[in-house]
Formats: structure tokens, C-alpha cells, sequence
């Protein structure tokens, strides 16, 4: 996979257009972030996910291990998931899943990563633009991003069902929220003070404010968290949502695989088929 270009004259990461649930977060604009898939179950919004190239889709393996390709549709190019617009939104079979190998649903946190192959390549445009990967990492570093910030994108829900004064509202214009990454030692207190025996890997991060109120939610899972290089003025996808207690509550931040201990994989696997 040719990772510092999506073609020759689309750059990955870099947008073309100026200008989850994500609990707290505000719109984008049409062509804001052009990597940004919705992997749909049954025509609905399930998942999220990141365009790599121009066949292979990044995203989280508990939002598609045990399916079949056939049961998934991915659409590139959405703004408002509800709504395909002529001439910037595309639809793609999925013809392959390959989920990473230690994964497992027991232990639904560890190596939380997959690769959706598309049954055929899709052309980029200013709405279609695959993202770069990040340098590989120490997969030993657990805190290779702590005191950076990264945003998340996503068509996830907008509050959490379990908010006893508002309703579940799921997203439709595809939402974006900024979040302090958090060192992993900080975040297992945080989980512990809750009564969580989470105990974040160095293969994972999060992200999240203490006091909470805004974060990733339902419906944002394999979504990316994205990081933009201020020198290149490109972005890269860090992160992939991976699991959360609840959406946006006090010391519950949301837990993400991190990319950089799995860019080896990736590229293998992706190479292999």
C-alpha cells in the first residue's frame, strides 16, 4: 500500500474542501474529513470507519467480526448519512473482512482492529480521500500520545439512551469533537474509581475530559480519531473508537485502539490480499 499518497493528485489527509455519536460535538461541513466511511447493516448507519486506499477500509473488529462481506455496505463520500447525494456519495459491496487474529469477543478490548475489503476500488474526488497512517510506534509506548488532543469523527449518537432527561438522538450530519488524550496509568484510576476493572493496554489509549460532556458514542465504534500534522497540514488516523461505559460521564473516558501498534499488520494484511 503506497502510504504517503491517495494518487497522484490526491494527497492522503489532506482535505479538499475549506471551509459518533459525538456527545458534545458540533457539524462538519460536506468534505470536511473525505476519509470518513459509514459501514451500514441492513441500509442503516452501523459503524464508522477510514478510507486507506482506494480498496480497504480501517475500522473496528467488534463491529464486524462474525458477519459475512455480503451483510455490509459501505458509503464514502456521506455528509448526511440519511441522504446519498448525486455526484459525491458512493455505495461498495464489501467483498472481504479481515479481523485481526488476537481478537476475540471475550475480551472484546484487545487488538479491536479489521480491515473491510471493497468489491471494487473506488475513485476519489473531493469527497473521497483516503487518510495517512501514522509512523509505526513502539507497541511498548502505552503513552506515546498522552498531552496531545485528536479528534473524533462520527454519525454516533448525539446523548446517551441511558440519560434519564433526554432521549437517545443519533446523529445525521456526520459530527466532529476534539478530546485530550489522556495517559493510559490515569485513565485505569479513572476506570477503577468508577468500579471498572478496565486496564487500558499499550496497544490502546484515552481520550476524554475528566468532567466529562463530550466524547464518542453508539454508533461511532471503528470510527477514526484523527490527528493533524501542523508541518505537512495533513491528518492521520491515530486512533479507532473502540469501546466506552456510557457516553461522555465523569471519568469514563472512551477507549481506542491505537493505530500506530498496528500499522505492521496492516500493511501485511492489505499486502497478503
Amino acid at each position: 500500500m503506497e502510504s504517503g499518497k491517495a494518487s497522484k493528485n490526491y494527497e492522503c489527509g489532506r482535505q479538499r474542501i475549506r471551509n459518533g455519536r459525538i456527545v458534545g460535538g458540533v457539524n462538519t461541513y460536506p468534505g470536511e474529513y473525505p476519509w470518513v466511511v459509514s459501514i451500514r447493516l441492513n441500509g442503516r448507519h452501523f459503524c464508522g470507519g477510514v478510507l486507506l486506499n482506494n480498496k480497504w477500509i480501517l475500522t473496528a473488529a467488534h463491529c464486524v467480526a462474525g458477519y459475512i462481506p455480503r451483510n455490509f455496505l459501505v458509503r464514502l463520500g456521506a455528509f448526511d448519512v440519511r441522504y446519498p447525494l448525486e455526484g459525491t456519495t458512493v455505495d461498495i459491496a464489501v467483498n472481504k473482512i479481515v479481523v485481526h487474529q488476537n481478537y476475540s469477543r471475550p475480551r472484546p478490548f484487545a487488538n479491536d482492529i479489521a480491515l473491510l475489503r471493497l468489491e471494487q476500488s473506488v475513485e476519489y474526488s473531493d469527497h473521497i480521500v483516503a487518510i495517512c497512517l501514522p509512523p509505526t510506534g513502539d507497541p511498548l509506548n502505552a503513552n506515546f500520545y498522552e498531552g496531545f488532543r485528536g479528534t473524533v469523527t462520527g454519525w454516533g449518537w448525539l446523548r446517551d439512551e441511558n440519560n434519564n432527561s433526554d432521549k437517545a438522538e443519533h446523529a445525521t450530519i456526520l459530527q466532529k469533537v476534539t478530546l485530550p488524550i489522556v495517559s493510559n496509568e490515569i485513565c485505569t484510576q479513572w476506570y477503577h474509581y468508577k468500579g471498572k476493572t478496565i486496564v487500558v493496554s499499550s496497544r490502546q489509549f484515552c481520550a476524554g475530559f475528566e468532567d466529562g460532556g463530550k466524547d464518542a458514542c453508539r454508533g461511532d465504534s471503528g470510527g477514526p480519531m484523527l490527528m493533524k500534522n501542523s508541518t505537512t497540514n495533513t491528518y492521520s488516523v491515530i486512533g479507532i473508537v473502540s469501546a466506552g461505559i456510557g457516553c461522555a460521564l465523569p471519568q469514563l473516558p472512551g477507549l481506542y485502539t491505537r493505530v500506530n501498534a498496528y500499522t505492521d499488520w496492516i500493511t501485511d494484511r492489505i499486502a497478503r490480499n
